[in-house]
């Protein structure tokens, strides 16, 4: 349990809680505000990434669509069978 404690509080937790203060006081130590801050610069340096995930989701959306139409053209008529 020690390196999960250790992985959770010094690199996670404690980075996150330094940024934090630094921008607590930076806004006369008002931590709404820093929240919100915070926030706002972690959506900012994720937002290639989330970026890419959307872009992702709608190429599979696409494909799907593809897919759908294909099988819709290849059905066989009820009582058929597809030689």
């Amino acid at each position: 349990m020690d390196i999960l404690d250790f992985i959770w509080n010094d690199i996670l937790i404690g980075p996150i809680m330094n940024g934090l203060i630094v921008i607590a006081h930076a806004v006369d130590d008002n931590y709404g505000v820093a929240i919100i801050l915070f926030t706002l610069i972690v959506r900012v340096i994720t937002y290639p990434l989330t970026l890419r995930q959307l872009r992702a989701t709608r190429s599979m959306q696409e494909c799907s669509r593809g897919c759908r139409r294909s099988r819709r053209s290849t059905r066989i008529p009820s009582g058929g069978r597809k030689s």
